[in-house]
């Protein structure tokens, strides 16, 4: 894919599409308890940072630094949850050490065809992403939710199992719809394949053991350290590019996914008068000042 293709996508998403407002779309503030175990080899996945070079190191204030590392972790988590993204999804799945991704009529499958080949397949020490269609939403003996995504066959379904502080985002989910859950496997129990620690992909994301390396490596870049991840400095550019755009007292720096931050960034998008080439060019000259050289 050439570059230039690329960035006008990037205007497109954030800004052409501003109105659905893809990349600052997800909620920040809610934080559940999660499938992350293990997340150490998450700090290569978000790309290295050299001292190769610098950029201006009073050139962002904390407030720029945590937008912009909030509009990143979103963008990673609506890449993963299949919505509009500057993030191709299998580069999200790796900066969130997300396994694999399935859908739960595979998994299912899979467990009913061979359950040790599945045991090999999915359960690991990373998170596994798993989509379906809602067949029920209770709770156990002991008072803990789950969610049933519907499987292959009648009696063939996966049991996702959620801890108590998810209570309030599951109360939202509705019966026939699809949902998408990281868990972890837990093997095959009574024609039903077992997930626990489940989580959103919006908790799970903002999960501070998730997201610390992802939130390092935007800190490094915009405290002068240059990077090879042309990914991660086409997020962060972007980031930076709509921090521009707010006045200093917005309620965005506080909260990127509020009413009224939407709102802003809804008028800004009918007051600019730039032309996608322009904002492309302007976005692709930060992220030049944050690439190394090699």
């Amino acid at each position: 894919m050439s570059e230039k293709p690329k960035r006008v996508k990037t205007w497109m998403v954030v800004v052409g599409c501003l109105v659905v407002l893809a990349i600052i779309g997800s909620s920040i503030g809610k934080h559940e308890k999660t499938a992350s175990e293990g997340q150490k080899g998450s700090a290569q996945a978000v790309g290295d940072t050299s001292q190769e070079g610098k950029t201006d190191q009073t050139k962002y204030d904390k407030k720029t630094i945590k937008f912009v590392q909030n509009s990143v972790i979103d963008d990673i988590i609506n890449s993963v949850d299949g919505g509009d993204a500057i993030l191709e999804k299998s580069k999200a799945l790796q900066m969130l050490n997300i396994s694999a991704a399935v859908d739960a009529r595979r998994l299912a499958a899979d467990y009913a065809a061979n359950e040790v080949a599945a045991d090999q397949k999915y359960k690991t020490k990373d998170g596994l992403l798993v989509s379906g269609v809602v067949d029920s939403i209770s709770k156990d003996f002991t008072g803990s939710p789950y969610v049933v995504l519907r499987g292959n066959e009648m009696l063939q379904n996966v049991h996702a199992g959620f801890s108590r502080d998810s209570m309030n985002v599951l109360a939202s989910l509705q019966r026939g719809k699809k949902a998408t859950f990281v868990c972890r496997a837990g093997g095959y129990v009574a024609l039903q394949v077992a997930l626990k620690n489940c989580a959103t992909p919006d908790a799970y994301g903002n999960d501070q053991k998730v997201r610390k390396p992802i939130d390092k490596a935007v800190s490094d870049v915009l405290s002068g350290k240059k990077t090879s991840d042309k990914d991660m400095a086409g997020m962060i550019a972007t980031g930076v590019w709509m921090s521009n755009l707010l006045p200093n007292d917005s309620t965005c720096f506080m909260n990127v996914s509020g009413d009224e931050c939407k709102k802003q960034f809804t008028g800004i998008a009918k007051a600019s008068k730039k032309k996608p080439e322009a904002i492309d060019s302007e976005i692709a000259a930060i992220e030049k000042d944050f690439l190394s050289n090699n």
